[in-house]
């Protein structure tokens, strides 16, 4: 990938919700539909690695079952992203399934996004 097109969302610089791209992360559950789930969502270093940690415990009770870590791009950020070859994250983990979801403005509906699953280990 040629270093023009490379675009970072967030280089975990900031110290706090905040990205360098003028987004802030935050937490949403399966609450916002009437779920039971519970997470916490902080500012936090692993490894020596800044990072944002996501925990809690998630409840299907209630028709409920999420937890997420969540940031909106600014609207001057929205761009045609026909130039990139793909999205790369930075996960340590528990060895549990996580799952990315990807929103657009032409998608409305809270169950519409882009998903890919994943696996990820306790290692950076």
């Amino acid at each position: 990938m040629a270093a023009e097109s490379v675009f970072t969302i967030d280089d975990r610089t900031s110290g706090d919700y905040s990205t360098g791209t003028g987004g802030s992360w935050r937490l949403v559950t399966d609450g916002v539909m009437g779920g039971v789930s519970a997470g916490e969502l902080s500012v936090d270093e692993i490894n020596k690695r800044p990072c944002l940690r996501l925990r809690g415990m998630v409840s299907t009770d209630n028709n409920g079952g999420f937890i997420q870590a969540a940031l909106d791009l600014k609207e001057d950020l929205l761009r045609d992203a026909s130039a990139y070859e793909g999205i790369v994250i930075d996960v340590y983990g528990n060895d549990e399934s996580y799952n990315l979801h990807l929103r657009q403005d032409g998608l409305w509906l809270p169950w519409q996004s882009f998903r890919a699953s994943f696996t990820s280990s306790p290692q950076w």
